[in-house]
């Protein structure tokens, strides 16, 4: 998804993420359900084959986007974008690269819902360690998942909108539920699930 804004304009990014986000659902619904209709259809070995067969197109068609890598700012170190949310919507971004601060805040407040929190969710994948910049894999690293903006209501019922939509992942993140803290430097304490469920 790091490909999405160059390859995209945009004022057609919002849509650009809204349909990646909704061929993801469909995937991921309807996936496990044609899997099994090509094992009844085909047997196992050639569902195997399809399904690989579906990896090398990917691939190819993967290889064929020309789109060139921005050039890397050597000897830049990562800088912590701070944010602050109150019931709901972004109240403060803080940054020491304050072009992203600006940026941020300014995407951020680009119509009256661009400023309400649209998905929270966690990442539970718990063999993911690092991120690798494709944010459909990226978001199941073990952590939080926010994003402002657009909550894509063709799929969550949400009764607003925005025109916009930003995500954000964290890493190394410190979470607590109530006063149980749950995630610590990005890893999932799971003894607390055990204690939280017997409650």
């Amino acid at each position: 998804m790091s490909f999405l804004s160059r390859l995209v304009q945009r004022r057609h990014l919002q849509r650009a993420h809204a349909r990646v986000d909704g061929a993801d659902a469909v995937t991921q619904s309807a996936g496990p359900a044609l899997g099994g209709l090509l094992v009844s259809a085909l047997g196992a070995p050639l569902a195997v084959l399809a399904d690989a067969a579906t990896y090398v197109y990917s691939a190819v068609t993967l290889s064929r986007i020309k789109s060139s890598e921005p050039p890397s700012k050597a000897g830049t170190t990562a800088r912590k974008l701070v944010l602050e949310i109150r019931e709901g919507r972004l109240v403060s971004a803080r940054c020491e690269r304050t072009d992203l601060e600006r940026d941020f805040w300014s995407y951020c407040h680009t119509d009256a819902n661009s400023d309400r929190v649209g998905e929270l969710a966690f990442g539970t994948n718990l063999g993911l360690r690092d991120m690798i910049g494709i944010l459909l894999q990226d978001e199941k690293v073990p952590g939080v998942h926010l994003a402002f903006g657009d909550p894509y209501g063709s799929q969550t019922h949400a009764d607003w909108s925005s025109r916009t939509h930003v995500d954000v992942l964290t890493r190394g993140c410190d979470v607590w539920i109530d006063d149980d803290q749950v995630i610590a430097e990005g890893q999932y304490l799971l003894d607390k699930f055990v204690d939280l469920a017997v409650r």
